[in-house]
């Protein structure tokens, strides 16, 4: 009888998505990745944007949309499953290389 060999990796599920202004939903100005649930991402980087000290581009223009009574989207491009977290980086940056190449400033 043959040995069967038992993975003890657990495989996780990972989401790609975008970030918008609302008020302009074609203007994607960021991708980012997550094995959280969309709208409790869109939440941290909110509240990291609004209270954090560190701010970057993407907290600055989330701030900016948010301080002017605009509000920030999120939509799913891709759900992935993966096994270690490379795969999931590998994904978020293919999708920022197809995107730019595209045009979109991120």
């Amino acid at each position: 009888m043959e040995d069967s060999i038992i993975s003890t990796e657990k495989i996780k599920i990972g989401r790609i998505y975008v970030l918008y202004n609302t008020s302009n939903p074609e203007n994607i100005r960021y991708i980012g990745q997550t094995t959280q649930l969309l709208r409790i991402r869109l939440c941290s980087h909110i509240s990291f944007a609004m209270t954090g000290s560190f701010q970057d581009h993407k907290n600055r223009w989330i701030k900016k949309v948010i301080e002017n009574k605009e509000k920030i989207g999120i939509s799913l491009i891709e759900t992935i499953t993966f096994n270690n977290q490379e795969e999931l980086d590998n994904r978020e940056i293919y999708y920022v290389s197809l995107y730019r190449s595209l045009g979109f400033k991120l």
